[in-house]
């Protein structure tokens, strides 16, 4: 026994609000390689279509971008568990997409995801997997995270509340069948 120890502990990482910045626009080297970063998430959903529309993308304040796929899409679990979690090791235990294609996995590192802060300030994600009846939606509002980093004791990364809720399909306006459809709004930049 040591009689000059006076505590011990043990302390956990943790990540501070302005994790999303380093991660997103200070990692993303440009808003191309954001998008390329997004197209990625959709091939290794087995997706055979991408669309990407520009809408008065000319314009940041009304400007948007849609992204949408027929990937496999995600559940709340996924978008909880794999697409919430930074840098998780889904794609590190399986090395190929499920069949038809057998895909060797772009996304290895887990924070991929994070182009969406390079893009705009509040991000849509909505995602049905094949042969459900729930559309899965997550609101992701980056100026949230902006008000936290100019407080005097800035939360942590990991306490900031997002959006979401689970929808029948059938009452919204939007029907995708499968996959997922990702919404930029209040872009960054032209």
């Amino acid at each position: 026994m040591n009689d000059n120890l006076i505590e011990t502990d043990n302390f956990t990482w943790n990540f501070d609000v302005n994790v999303f910045k380093l991660l997103g626009s200070q990692l993303i080297s440009d808003k191309f390689t954001a998008i390329i970063e997004l197209v990625k998430n959709s091939y290794d959903a087995n997706a055979t279509e991408v669309h990407i529309d520009f809408i008065d993308s000319h314009d940041p304040k009304n400007g948007k971008i849609v992204i949408s796929d027929n990937g496999f899409g995600m559940s709340k679990d996924d978008i909880q568990n794999k697409w919430m979690k930074v840098g998780t090791n889904s794609k590190r235990n399986t090395k190929f997409s499920p069949k038809p294609f057998n895909r060797v996995l772009l996304g290895e590192k887990g924070i991929g995801r994070f182009a969406i802060e390079k893009i705009a300030n509040h991000i849509i994600l909505e995602s049905q997997e094949s042969s459900k009846n729930i559309l899965h939606k997550l609101e992701i509002n980056w100026s949230e995270y902006e008000k936290a980093i100019k407080t005097n004791i800035p939360p942590l990364f990991t306490t900031i509340k997002n959006k979401y809720s689970a929808l029948n399909p059938l009452s919204t306006n939007e029907i995708i069948n499968q996959g997922t459809i990702l919404h930029f709004n209040s872009l960054k930049e032209i």
